[in-house]
């Protein structure tokens, strides 16, 4: 009886020793591929990083020096980078070519490939003259040393391609800072006080007032930027007179009052001009056109008498520095 029981578990140890072998055999090739993997693109990444760095001091060399020869930008190109990050290698380039605007520079930037005249070392170009936009791009083929990429991607090999523009003969502000119609760098933003407002020059005007008095408005005066609180109807208007004549006088509004508020007619007639030295004749006359023309600022006036006769009359109108209606 013990002996069959020993034998039990002896088969029962050999069937757990089985079962381990067959998950080994499931896990290892996965834990493989993982850390294949971790390598792989820790590779890459490593060259992503080495080819950044080599392009972006290639255009900073090319910035400081934007009349660097073809043979002096060659030679940068042949010792930049390092390792596999190697620009001159079969499916790796560099490549520098100027532009006189700069979306064509960044066109250029986008692009890909290096099969382009500006990423040979006898077609790249950094131009003369200023200002202009030189366009900076570079690319690396990491091939990878597992078939992770190629099984889940489809491919062994991946382009990296990074690049930039170089302004020459421009202004570049530094961070927080804009360029200004004058060409100068200055704060990119300016913070006004309380109740200021910020001028076309970019500095603050004075508070705009509260016009709150009755009969008040808020007027902007550009000839010192501010506003200032004015009453129309005292401050702001002024009488403006028509010539006397027998036919049509028009009363119109100066470029300093240059909005017609209102007008009205006289005509000639006993009770005003009891002489009639107002024109010559006896005519006692009335209006027959009298009307505010706002589209032109003016007011329009024609007298006439009882017998449709000629009659002198003069129009008058109250002008205003501002739209009043």
């Amino acid at each position: 009886m013990l002996a069959r029981f020993q034998h039990a578990c002896q088969n029962f140890r050999n069937n757990i020793s089985g079962f381990g072998v067959i998950e080994a055999a499931f896990t290892l090739p996965i834990f493989l591929g993982l850390t294949f993997a971790v390598i792989d693109y820790g590779l890459m990444m490593s060259n992503r990083s080495s080819t950044v760095g080599s392009i972006s001091g290639l255009a900073r060399t090319i910035q400081d020096n934007p009349g660097i020869s073809a043979v002096e930008l060659n030679a940068l190109v042949v010792n930049a980078g390092g390792g596999n990050v190697n620009f001159t290698t079969t499916g790796n380039c560099f490549c520098a070519k100027s532009f006189g605007d700069q979306a064509s520079a960044q066109a250029f930037v986008n692009g890909a490939g290096c099969s382009d005249a500006a990423c040979s070392s006898g077609g790249r170009n950094t131009g003369t003259g200023t200002p202009r936009y030189i366009g900076v791009r570079g690319q690396v083929t990491y091939n990878f040393i597992t078939p992770v990429n190629k099984i889940f991607m489809g491919s062994n090999t991946k382009v990296l391609k990074f690049g930039q523009v170089v302004p020459v003969g421009i202004t570049v502000c530094p961070v927080g800072q804009a360029l200004t119609s004058a060409g100068v760098c200055a704060a990119s933003t300016t913070t006004c006080n309380a109740g200021e407002f910020l001028t076309a020059s970019g500095t603050c005007s004075n508070p705009v007032p509260n016009c709150s008095a009755p009969g008040q408005v808020l007027q902007f005066d550009s000839s010192t930027s501010k506003f200032n609180c004015i009453t129309p109807d005292i401050d702001q208007c002024t009488t403006v007179y028509g010539p006397i004549q027998d036919y049509r006088s028009d009363a119109v509004c100066p470029s300093s009052f240059p909005y017609l508020k209102s007008g009205n007619t006289v005509c000639e007639n006993d009770t005003f001009w009891p002489g009639k030295g107002f024109c010559k004749g006896d005519n006692t006359g009335y209006v027959t056109i009298a009307y505010p023309d706002y589209a032109n600022n003016q007011f329009l006036a024609d007298c006439a008498n009882a017998k449709g006769g000629g009659s002198c009359g003069q129009a008058i109108a109250i002008c205003c520095k501002f739209r009043t209606r």
